[in-house]
């Protein structure tokens, strides 16, 4: 079975409704640590909400430090 155009737009529709759980390196979730607790829950949900717009289901440093870049 071959991903048609049309399964992989159904698919990405659904991603957005359901996203899937991210997975997170250990050393992308030591420099999440370094963010104040107060602040971590939000700065999770906005580096997760980056990762899934760009097709990522694993963040890691790049894609922490990219989220970081664009968000300042």
């Amino acid at each position: 079975m071959s991903l048609t155009p049309d399964i992989v737009k159904k698919f990405e529709a659904l991603r957005k409704i359901a996203p899937l759980p991210m997975e997170w390196t250990a050393d992308a979730e030591a420099r999440l640590k370094e963010i104040p607790f107060f602040v971590r829950p939000a700065a999770r949900k906005k580096i997760e909400k980056f990762a899934q717009e760009q097709s990522m289901s694993q963040i890691t440093v790049e894609v922490y430090e990219a989220a970081k870049k664009q968000f300042g």
